[in-house]
């Protein structure tokens, strides 16, 4: 059976959820290892899963599987959602992982310009959390700067060249394998930096800048860096995904409780290795999270 709107073989993969969670009647937690290896493997077939709207995906499943007693089903539901969620994360990293498996690095080993130019604003020896860091061009540079850095990113590749990297430039920085969906965001740092980090639709992507700016201690400072929604047009580098841009306005309204210091929407021609070369439509922020009221 096929989900005609969606394309994909939903009765296998349904199946072997339901047999997993339903019919055996374990709870959410106890189905999670049975739930990687369903995506895995559906995932590993080529099975294009990550595209599943997910409220298709429930009405689909709801339809088919509310037959049920209520709290195997109401298990089922669970498990259902946490299977997609956890197949949009895997896709996602596997990827990633491809794109970084390369000999040379994909956006270079130069920091971003803009990091290049905005660095000033950074305190002496800050400790700086980098989300989604990649292949680490930015961390790198900030620790040869003298911060006390911690960076983390879902490809395990990336993160293995960016420890190599760090290790041929001498410094010393803290590279985490993790998402940003499992990332400890109760850790806060002086400074947090996001630089092209626009993989996220835009559920995930205010939940992860909610999340940053918690990271961010009081009187500390948030910089980030990425692609406007005419980016799309340019095809110099980012998603194809105009819903993923950040605009002024986007900006203004999620940062409306910290100090914005710079805001601005610009074309510049950057030359970031083969992933970010030509001109490009860029959004800069930097903006200062308030002292805690006494």
């Amino acid at each position: 059976m096929r989900h005609r709107s969606l394309g994909l073989n939903f009765q296998g993969f349904g199946r072997a959820v339901f047999r997993s969670c339903i019919l055996k009647n374990r709870c959410p937690a106890q189905t999670l290892v049975d739930e990687f290896a369903l995506v895995y493997r559906f995932l590993n077939n080529g099975n294009q899963l990550v595209d599943i709207k997910l409220k298709a995906w429930v009405r689909w499943q709801r339809k088919h599987f509310c037959t049920t007693p209520k709290q195997p089903h109401f298990i089922g539901q669970l498990t259902y959602f946490r299977a997609v969620f956890i197949c949009f994360q895997q896709r996602r990293v596997i990827v990633w992982d491809q794109r970084y498996d390369r000999p040379d690095y994909l956006f270079g080993t130069r920091p971003a310009e803009f990091l290049v130019q905005q660095a000033k604003v950074l305190s002496a020896r800050s400790t700086i959390l980098c989300v989604a860091d990649g292949e680490g061009r930015n961390s790198v540079y900030l620790a040869e700067l003298g911060h006390a850095v911690t960076a983390f990113d879902a490809s395990q590749i990336g993160v293995e060249k960016a420890r190599k990297l760090a290790l041929q430039r001498t410094v010393d920085v803290e590279f985490n394998l993790s998402g940003v969906e499992d990332w400890n965001w109760s850790q806060q740092y002086e400074a947090v930096v996001g630089i092209f980090i626009q993989f996220a639709p835009p559920q995930l992507r205010q939940s992860m800048l909610s999340k940053m700016i918690e990271a961010v201690r009081p009187g500390g400072l948030l910089l980030l860096h990425g692609y406007a929604p005419r980016q799309v047009k340019y095809g110099t580098g980012g998603p194809p995904n105009a819903e993923n841009m950040y605009t002024v306005e986007l900006m203004q309204k999620t940062f409306a409780d910290l100090e914005i210091l710079r805001l601005e929407d610009y074309d510049a021609n950057i030359d970031e290795g083969e992933g970010h070369s030509g001109i490009s439509a860029l959004v800069d922020l930097i903006a200062r999270k308030p002292d805690q009221q006494s």
